[in-house]
């Protein structure tokens, strides 16, 4: 049975009340079923159109094509269920995936501030080495100032000690 590129069946189809559907069988034209008869010269009728009888009905393929798309056709349904198998694994590999780089990118960001704090961790040094070296200058320039004060108020001490013997001699 041939279907036109307008979806008509051929006429000799017409003629033998079928119609072609898209999955290769023929259906009846009329709302009532029609009796055919199984002698061999409408086998031969439907032979020649192009259709052929099996106890599954009236189809557009011989037989043999017939076993071969049903086989083709189930091997597609396996090769979709693998496929959607592997969509799925491909699925969690990418979820697992991400979820890691995120793991990764966290303990990359804090080895990269750890770096940092190791870097300035120097700066910080020298700065309070600075600091405590400016402080311990400030402490001697202040030590020096005391000692001379402190040399200064025993001179004075002892000024004073000589003056005040000086005029208790002469007093006496």
């Amino acid at each position: 049975l041939a279907v036109g590129s307008s979806g008509s069946a051929a006429p000799s189809a017409l003629s033998a009340g079928l119609l072609a559907t898209q999955d290769g069988h023929c259906t009846a034209l009329h709302s009532r079923p029609r009796r055919m008869s199984a002698t061999a010269g409408a086998s031969a009728a439907l032979e020649k159109a192009g259709i052929h009888a099996t106890r599954d009905g009236l189809h557009l393929l011989p037989p043999e094509q017939m076993a071969d798309s049903t086989a083709l056709h189930e091997e597609c349904k396996e090769f979709l269920g693998w496929t959607k198998q592997f969509n799925e694994m491909v699925a969690d590999f990418i979820t697992t995936m991400e979820s890691r780089s995120k793991v990764i990118e966290t303990e990359k960001l804090k080895a990269i501030g750890l770096g940092n704090r190791v870097d300035a961790e120097g700066e910080v040094r020298k700065r309070k080495h600075l600091e405590l070296q400016a402080m311990i200058n400030e402490k001697k320039a202040e030590l020096e100032r005391l000692n001379a004060q402190h040399d200064s108020l025993i001179r004075v001490d002892a000024e004073q000690k000589a003056l005040i013997e000086k005029l208790t001699n002469n007093e006496a």
